[in-house]
């Protein structure tokens, strides 16, 4: 069984203030969400870590990965979960496996590449769609999505600090 990790009480970056080149570009509030979080040996394949919600109708533009290669294995997937709290336990819940990148190395140093359509499932005309739609649900649950995602290695080698930042307008 997979072992849930969570980054969500610290080392958060929400709403962080950047520049707009081409405000005619962009139809509502520029914003950014994103994580960083160090895997280490314990973690293992099939493990998954929760970065950060994510409003359900934000439009991602970019989704930035950053590694910096510690390790000398370790491949992600990067999805988006939902999250439960039946019987007062909170289940998170993989709404698309690999949604923005499939099988991504992190054994080398990257950085903020865009991997926001890696695993090809995200279309470039679904850049300027809600996240809600890119996900395939039939409409707007409102409230959040979890941006995390699931190691796909036998073991991660070394120690590896990964970063997430998830880029787009709401």
């Amino acid at each position: 069984m997979a072992t849930y990790y969570s980054t969500i009480a610290d080392k958060m970056l929400v709403d962080k203030p950047r520049t707009v080149v081409n405000p005619a570009e962009h139809t509502g509030k520029l914003v950014s969400y994103g994580a960083t979080f160090t895997l280490t040996t314990d973690h293992d394949d099939g493990d998954v870590v929760i970065m950060c919600p994510i409003p359900s109708n934000m439009a991602i533009r970019e989704l930035l990965l950053s590694s910096d290669g510690g390790a000398t294995a370790g491949v992600l997937d990067i999805a988006v979960y939902t999250l439960s709290t039946a019987d007062g336990t909170n289940t998170f819940t993989n709404a698309n496996a690999d949604l923005f990148a499939s099988a991504q190395a992190i054994a080398s140093a990257i950085n903020r590449t865009d991997v926001l359509g890696e695993s090809g499932e995200v279309l470039i005309n679904e850049r300027y769609q809600p996240l809600w739609q890119v996900v395939g649900a039939t409409s707007d649950p409102g409230g959040v999505y979890y941006l995390g995602f699931e190691i796909e290695t036998a073991d991660v080698d070394a120690d590896t600090v990964v970063a997430i930042e998830a880029i787009g307008v709401i």
